[in-house]
């Protein structure tokens, strides 16, 4: 009667051992999938990332070109902008001297005319 109360003790002794070998084999499988699946995800936020990340770099490359050709554009509407300002001053500064000449002449003229009006 004791052997077969210590072979049912060592029987249930044996079942609560592979009872709590199965459940961590479980928890163990469940941790398994759960993890699987987050790396499942994290891959395809990688590869989404991936993509934008190329878009991202084509689209500022774009921007660089962008920025390259208006840089330019802006050294030679400034370079235009200084030699017609140049030239502006340049013809204001002839327009100026020729304005004189004339005033000159004109006042030269008023003399003749006085002169003409006295003799006659």
């Amino acid at each position: 009667m004791s052997e077969l109360t210590n072979t049912t003790s060592e029987y249930q002794d044996l079942k609560r051992n592979m009872i709590g070998h199965t459940q961590m084999t479980q928890e163990k499988d469940e941790r398994i999938e759960k993890l699987k699946k987050q790396l499942q995800e994290t891959q395809t936020l990688l590869e989404e990332t991936e993509i934008k990340f190329g878009s991202a770099q084509i689209e500022l490359q774009k921007v660089k070109d962008q920025l390259g050709t208006g840089m330019k554009d802006l050294t030679d509407t400034t370079d235009k902008l200084h030699k017609t300002n140049k030239a502006r001053h340049e013809i204001e500064i002839k327009y100026g001297e020729a304005m004189e000449k004339v005033k000159a002449l004109q006042e030269g003229m008023g003399l003749k005319d006085d002169q003409l009006e006295r003799k006659t």
